[in-house]
């Protein structure tokens, strides 16, 4: 296995602990999401920014258990060399810049403080599977091995 999806299965395994810590940190933090979103709209109800609040919480919370879910099994999985595994990662690391960029521009600062580091690390994962050669032949010829190990009918 290359140095380069040894790297990678680390590097996913850590986003999946930290985004583990990033549901922890954000129901940690839901008073000061909730002082943050009646300090940007003063003229909502108590009731409107608890409600604003749980919406966030979901929203973010189901995100990031996702992620943990996905990023776990799939740091476990990717030194098979199996195509799907290797579509799935960088389906969901694309996947986490994109929200990354949009949690930056649509977010309370306090949700906001994690992005960063999960869209540099999953950008990270990226260049490593698809920036290198030796990385893609990995997973091209595990992919033609499976074919050809296939029984024919």
């Amino acid at each position: 296995m290359p140095v380069q999806i040894r790297v990678a299965r680390v590097l996913l395994a850590l986003i999946a602990v930290a985004h583990g810590a990033a549901i922890v940190a954000l129901v940690l933090l839901q008073g000061v999401l909730a002082e943050q979103i009646s300090g940007a709209r003063p003229a909502l109800s108590s009731s409107d920014v608890s409600k604003l609040v749980l919406l966030e919480l979901v929203r973010t919370v189901s995100f990031h258990a996702l992620l943990v879910v996905v990023c776990g099994i799939y740091a476990a999985k990717i030194g098979s060399g199996n195509r799907r595994v290797f579509r799935i990662v960088v389906a969901s690391q694309v996947l986490s810049v994109v929200f990354g960029i949009v949690t930056w521009f649509t977010s309370p600062d306090v949700v906001r403080f994690v992005t960063p580091a999960f869209v540099v690390t999953a950008l990270a994962v990226l260049l490593l599977l698809l920036g290198s050669a030796s990385a893609r032949a990995f997973f091209s010829a595990r992919s033609h091995a499976d074919v050809q190990a296939t029984p024919s009918r």
